[in-house]
């Protein structure tokens, strides 16, 4: 996670409820997906770094987003540029999908192991996560050696650490008082 979400929180709370309002949410999400594409361009930002002024930038912007974004976040994006922001695109898109993922009852979970986990194994977890917070669970399980054993299930709500190296550390806390 960036630094930056903090900063980009709002602008993609402002944008995913103008976006509901207008039940527009899946055409903002391509849209803001396609600006992040723009911006996380090397040649792009090239450009844009040497420009002398934000009219300059949003000119360029401009250009090469026409008819592929439409008014609305066309002014977004003017309202990004004019406030020095046009680095938290990227955080904006994922607190975006983090907001229509709760606005759905979608849940994304992250469950680290040492090694992958079995079909049951993830099924035991994405119920138990299902169960806790009332909403469809996708889960993904990633490989962590670091972790020695057990999971760490990380959700946009909370981390549940279950692993081996959380406990050993825990003891060594103990042990050190």
């Amino acid at each position: 996670m960036s630094d930056y979400v903090t900063v980009a929180r709002p602008y993609a709370k402002a944008a995913f409820d103008f976006a509901k309002e207008h039940n527009a949410v899946g055409d903002w999400l391509s849209m803001i997906s396609f600006l992040k594409e723009v911006v996380s361009n090397d040649d792009v930002m090239n450009l844009i770094e040497s420009s002398s002024s934000n009219e300059s930038v949003i000119k360029i912007l401009t250009s090469l987003t026409d008819g592929y974004i439409d008014g609305y976040v066309l002014n977004f994006l003017k309202q990004i540029i004019e406030n020095g922001r046009l680095v938290v695109i990227p955080d904006i898109l994922e607190e975006f999908k983090r907001l229509k993922d709760e606005d759905e009852r979608k849940l994304q979970a992250n469950v680290k192991s040492v090694e992958k986990l079995s079909k049951v194994e993830l099924e035991k977890i994405k119920k138990f996560l299902e169960d806790k917070y009332q909403c469809s669970v996708e889960i993904l399980n990633t490989i962590d050696p670091d972790i020695l054993g057990g999971v760490v299930i990380e959700t946009p709500k909370e981390v549940i650490d279950a692993s081996i190296r959380s406990r050993i550390d825990e003891l060594a806390e103990v042990l050190k008082s």
